[in-house]
């Protein structure tokens, strides 16, 4: 079983956080638990998931159906792997933690 990560590039924090809702709705009764709200720079998010425990193909639909990055998306498909780096590329900063939205 693993966590749900989801990488949103150019959407903004309170996108985010309507895509939170969303996805929560899509897969009831699952809980999926705390959302973290990660941002690496102004336009570049990601939505983590860390108490959800889903089986591969639950992650992979909920991938393919969100509104996370369309390359990343397809990437993730084709490698069957959803990593999402979260330290700092060389020369930025590590994600810092934006926000965290408590499940309902």
């Amino acid at each position: 079983m693993k966590f749900l990560a989801l990488d949103c590039d150019n959407m903004t924090y309170e996108d985010c956080v309507i895509e939170v809702k969303r996805i929560r709705n899509l897969i009831t009764p699952v809980k999926l638990g705390t959302a973290i709200i990660k941002r690496s720079s102004e336009k570049n998010r990601h939505i983590i998931f860390p108490n959800a425990r889903l089986s591969k193909e639950q992650e992979l639909g909920l991938i393919m159906v969100s509104r996370a990055h369309e390359g990343w998306k397809r990437f993730t498909y084709l490698a069957e792997d959803t990593t999402i780096r979260v330290s700092a590329k060389k020369g930025a900063s590590a994600p810092e933690i934006e926000g965290v939205i408590e499940d309902e």
